[in-house]
């Protein structure tokens, strides 16, 4: 899976800042997986827009509980605004992790531009932004 290691390093981040109770962790590590991979389906760039409809999502499933949503919520927020920026900031993100998944458009933009700018088939195109998908 392509976020495993930011995933890694976010349980080790709230483990050794004892964020949460041990028997959580792997419930916020959970969360936060599957906002990423929404995040890079859905395509939204703005945070905030993309968690609303990611809760609505989750509310929206049969079977979670509203103690599951706010789990999720607080987990996201702690990646967000602690886990992600502090790494931005002390500039320890890898290329990966510096991408937003929100920003998956944009970088698939560029892509597309590239490819044809060097007359690759439609079909390529097609294949290689599947891979990065």
């Amino acid at each position: 899976m392509m976020y495993e290691n930011v995933l890694r390093g976010y349980e080790s981040y709230i483990r050794s800042r004892q964020l949460v109770k041990e028997g959580q962790i792997r419930h916020y590590v959970h969360w936060v997986r599957e906002f990423l991979q929404f995040a890079a389906i859905e395509g939204i760039r703005d945070f905030n827009a993309c968690l609303l409809r990611f809760l609505q999502d989750l509310a929206e499933r049969v079977g979670a509980l509203d103690w599951q949503v706010g789990q999720a919520k607080n987990a996201v927020h702690v990646y967000y605004y602690q886990f992600r920026r502090g790494r931005e900031k002390n500039g320890t993100c890898t290329p990966l992790d510096a991408i937003d998944p929100g920003d998956f458009l944009k970088v698939r933009e560029k892509a597309v531009a590239l490819l044809r700018l060097r007359n690759y088939a439609y079909r390529t195109e097609e294949v290689y932004v599947g891979w990065m998908r």
